[in-house]
Parts: structure tokens; sequence; C-alpha cells
């Protein structure tokens, strides 16, 4: 990098086309008085009968799982089967744009979940629940997008979607997501940076213990005498608990499991943009049954709206080393109250969408010259100079 003239790596250039968003960064209280908002949509599944014909959901996976429905079981009526206590099995499950490519502002997310009994003393690995982002790496060529592991956080598909929100359920520690270790617990994500590690030690615990992921006993004599993990008898130690995720339109976000409030109104940098519910679990050496039933999704669009942000101030460099650039600049203002931003280098986007005034960019070398850009986008998706 030029050191002598850290000035030089200012473009006076903007761009103004807004791609994936993927690093989130802690937002600091924002008001959504100013914001209009569209009817709900709403889409409910009560797996009455099979949701993969058709289309409607598409399932991908290393296709161990045979059965990701069955017609009886459930709570009432029929269920989705993520995972059965059945070794080395992935499964994804991803579910339609109820919106059409609407910006969603707000969104409920709701479902019952049977999980446990697995075939060891210990389970594993885990599931996530995603409501990622349109633009996101799962959705790029479905199923088989969605079926690489690699797309997901970590690796792993517990590990949830890179982009928007995702809510693991994860019962092996011992991975690493992008931003630190797992936990056996429930651990909240936000546009790939983890906002909640909420420790769950108690293993095959009742439906009713808070301090357990599971939603039952383990039973022994069952596996003792041979049983069949896809039999209806793998699960019949095991309850039906409700999950609750709340998003609001000042991206506070409130999950709660088992009638517990795990996180309560917690301010996050979420930022509005299209999306999707999706769906992963995986087995390893050690498994469980993962099961969803009477799974609603009922979301809140942004309003049309056309008048873009104003542009951000002169971009300011704080530090510029061999291998650290470190940015600022003055806030935009729109009349939606909700501003973002993306930065460019060299013309190439970096970093997603922020809602700081400030970005680092770790990834530069000596001896060079970079020109960096700032526009602010509102939560239409419209785009300063």
């Amino acid at each position: 990098m030029n050191q002598t003239k850290p000035q030089s790596a200012i473009a006076g250039r903007y761009r103004s086309v807004i791609s994936r968003i993927s690093t989130g960064v802690m937002a600091t209280a924002l008001t959504a008085a100013a914001i209009t908002t569209l009817n709900a949509g709403t889409a409910t599944y009560d797996f009455s009968t099979d949701p993969t014909l058709g289309g409607v959901l598409q399932v991908g996976g290393n296709g161990a799982n045979t059965q990701p429905w069955l017609a009886a079981g459930g709570n009432p009526g029929g269920f989705l089967a993520l995972t059965y206590p059945q070794n080395s099995s992935f499964t994804s499950i991803v579910f339609p744009d109820i919106d059409s490519g609407k910006i969603v502002s707000s969104f409920v997310f709701e479902t019952d979940l049977r999980i446990g009994n697995s075939t060891g003393d210990r389970a594993a690995d885990g599931f996530s629940i995603s409501f990622a982002r349109a633009t996101d790496p799962i959705f790029a060529s479905l199923p088989d997008s969605a079926s690489n592991m690699g797309n997901w956080a970590g690796g792993i598909a517990e590990g949830g979607a890179t982009t928007g929100i995702a809510i693991d359920f994860d019962t092996w520690s011992g991975n690493t997501l992008p931003d630190g270790g797992d936990t056996e617990g429930i651990i909240v994500r936000v546009d790939n940076v983890t906002v909640l590690k909420y420790d769950m030690p108690t293993r095959h615990g009742a439906v009713t213990d808070a301090t357990s992921l599971q939603t039952g006993p383990r039973d022994q004599a069952y596996w003792d005498g041979g049983g069949d993990p896809l039999a209806a008898d793998s699960w019949k130690t095991l309850s039906w608990a409700h999950l609750k995720v709340e998003v609001d339109v000042n991206a506070k976000l409130t999950v709660t499991y088992k009638n517990k409030v795990v996180l309560n109104a917690f301010q996050t940098s979420y930022f509005p943009g299209p999306g999707r519910l999706v769906l992963a679990g995986r087995t390893g050496g050690a498994n469980e049954n993962t099961h969803f039933d009477n799974i609603k999704l009922t979301t809140t669009a942004a309003a049309p709206d056309t008048q873009a942000p104003t542009a951000p101030g002169k971009i300011n460099v704080a530090l510029a080393g061999a291998r650290r650039v470190d940015l600022n600049w003055a806030p935009a203002t729109d009349n939606s109250g909700r501003v973002a931003y993306q930065v460019s280098r060299d013309a190439t986007k970096i970093g997603g969408l922020i809602t700081t005034t400030n970005f680092t960019d770790l990834n530069v070398a000596p001896g060079k010259t970079y020109a960096y850009s700032v526009v602010a986008s509102d939560v239409s998706q419209n785009v300063s100079s």
C-alpha cells in the first residue's frame, strides 16, 4: 500500500448497485416511525399433505433422509422430518418467498419442534432455522446450492445461513463458526455474526425443561432392542415444544423456546430485504430426531419508496497500514429513517451493507494503492449518489 499518500485511497466515484448483504455490525437505536408498511404476508404449513409435491418445498442434502414428510405422527396429522436418529444425514429444506421479492421489514416465525431420542448417549449434530436474504448463496442454484455444505456458516448445516437471521440448535459443541466456536445450546446469528450463545447443558431433558434442547427422554431400551430409527417408536418418548422468533421494524430480535425467552428485544443490525425461510440439519457419528410441525411465517413488507438517501459525507482514512485500512464518513439521511452503507474497493463491493459510518478493510496487501467508495441505501433499496 502507498503509505506516503493515504488520502489517494479515496475515490470520488460512487456505485449505484447493492448486492448481497453479509456483514453484521451492531446498530445504534433506530426509529421506525417513518417507515410505511404493506399488509402482512402469511404462510402456514400443517403438513397434512406432502409439501414436497409440486416443488412447494425444495428438499436437498445428501439423500440419506428418504422420508422428509410423514402423513401421521405430527401435532396432529403429518409432520416434516429434518433428521432421524441415523448417522451421516444432511437435509436442507427451502421454503418459497411468500412476498414475491418485496422488502421484508419485520417477521414472526413459529413452529412446533420434536427433538431427541438419539441412538447414543449424546445427540448430534444439530439444525438451523434461517430467514436468509434472497441473495444468499444457498439460493443460487437450488437444490444443489442448498445441498452444498460450504454455503452454510462454518461449513455446517447447524451454522445456518450466512445472511439474514439464523437460529442454530447445536447439539454437539466443538465446531467453529466464522466468528468463533459453537456451544451446546441455541446460537443466534445476524448476517454471519453471532449475537447470542445460550447454553442448554441438560441432555435428553423433558419437554418442559428449559435447560435442554431435547423435548423428552432417551429410550435406551428401544435401542437395546434393535429399534428402527425411522419407525414411530423412535419418537414415542418425545413431545412437542414451541419456538417463536420475532424481528420487529426496529430490528429488535426476540427468541422464545419452551416458554423461555432466550433473547429479549435485542437490538440487531438486521436491515430489511427480500428473504426466504430455510431449514438445515445434519447428523454425524451421533444423531437424533428433528421434527417440525405447524410452521407459520408472517411477514411485513416495506411500502414502495422512490426517494433515495442523501449521499454519505466525504470518506476519511483514519488509518492506512501495510495490511489494514480504517475508513469513516459522515452519515447520510433518508425519509424512511433508516440508512445502511455499502463500501466498495476498486469498484468491487466488500463487506455487505453496514449500519455504522465506519469500516475496516483487512484484506489489503503492502505496496498497493486502493480506491474506496461508499453509497447509502434505504429500506426500499434506493441508492444514493
